[in-house]
């Protein structure tokens, strides 16, 4: 009957040891907040948006696995903005090894062209003009520059502008075997070359003598002169069109070609990492030691406890 009592007491005891213990372990467990932090890295490298490596090649040296990355930039780029830190590819990572540059001539295009250029001249004659000309013209478009060369024996010649002007017509007529020195005689309008011309004098010349005796001339020749005005019009100015013809040069400036070497990172290496940052998390400040592990660690020392006072009792209770 002692046995039996004291066997329960120990057991009560136990029981309110854990009763003690867990509600204060439960508890802490239930108010407990975990939290996940993302750690990131930066690198000042531009990103693939702005240069796009041209190819990508896998290559080995051994047992060594290598990644190649092609660029091609112009002069004034900087290899280092290509660099790419923490660089994985299909599961492997690699770590930036060398850089490779291979400068790439520019280039040079060359055409033939022809221009026509046109200028006023007082002149209709092309070797005239050719000699007023320019003989080399500037040329300087697309991309392309150069010098062009007068063709004299292509220039075409225009009329220019038209200017009216006029002109005296005059003209000289004969008359004979007139009877008298009398101006209606002589006819007061005569046309020459569609110009109408109207009597402007006339010269009288006696002819022979009558039979009569009187002395009187036979006869008289008129010489009439007349005049009018004509039209015309002249060319002022001509225009002609120059050709000109020479080869021009297009020329580009070079690119440079910049392969980045890659090297596999092995799994030592990896593991050398990792021992890294763990040491650098056993320099870190150490952290308290949670409520909750403490409360465990008294309820594991209350069952050790417990289970001693039992075999105790028990040994005493088989004694009795």
């Amino acid at each position: 009957m002692k046995t039996s009592f004291r066997y329960g007491a120990a057991m009560l005891c136990l029981f309110l040891l854990l009763g003690l213990a867990a509600p204060g372990v439960y508890a802490e467990e239930a108010g407990r907040e975990i939290s996940v932090e993302e750690l990131t890295e930066t690198a000042d490298w531009e990103s693939a948006e702005s240069y796009v490596p041209m190819d990508i090649q896998p290559a080995k040296e051994g047992e060594f696995r290598l990644l190649k990355k092609i660029f091609v930039v112009d002069e004034n780029i900087s290899p280092a903005v290509l660099i790419e830190p923490n660089l994985t590819r299909l599961g492997c990572s690699y770590e930036y090894l060398e850089t490779l540059k291979e400068e790439l001539p520019g280039e040079r295009e060359t055409k033939t062209v022809q221009k026509k250029v046109m200028v006023e001249s007082d002149s209709n004659d092309p070797a005239i003009i050719a000699a007023e000309a320019e003989q080399m013209l500037a040329y300087n478009e697309g991309g392309f520059s150069g010098e062009l060369a007068i063709e004299p024996e292509g220039i075409v010649i225009e009329d220019g502008e038209k200017q009216s002007y006029s002109y005296t017509v005059t003209d000289t007529k004969i008359y004979t075997g007139l009877a008298s020195q009398d101006s209606y005689l002589a006819p007061k309008e005569v046309s020459k070359n569609g110009v109408t011309l109207t009597l402007s004098g006339i010269e009288w010349t006696p002819v022979g003598v009558l039979p009569d005796g009187s002395g009187q001339p036979a006869s008289y020749t008129a010489m009439a002169s007349y005049s009018g005005q004509g039209w015309g019009s002249k060319t002022v100015g001509y225009k002609a069109i120059l050709p000109y013809s020479g080869e021009v040069v297009k020329e580009t400036s070079g690119k440079v070609k910049y392969t980045l070497v890659y090297g596999e990172i092995k799994p030592a290496a990896q593991a050398e990492n990792m021992d890294k940052s763990t040491e650098d998390l056993d320099a870190a400040p150490k952290k308290s030691v949670p409520k909750q592990a403490i409360w465990l660690m008294a309820a594991g020392g209350v069952l050790v406890v417990g289970a001693a006072a039992l075999g105790i009792l028990r040994r005493r209770g088989e004694r009795i």
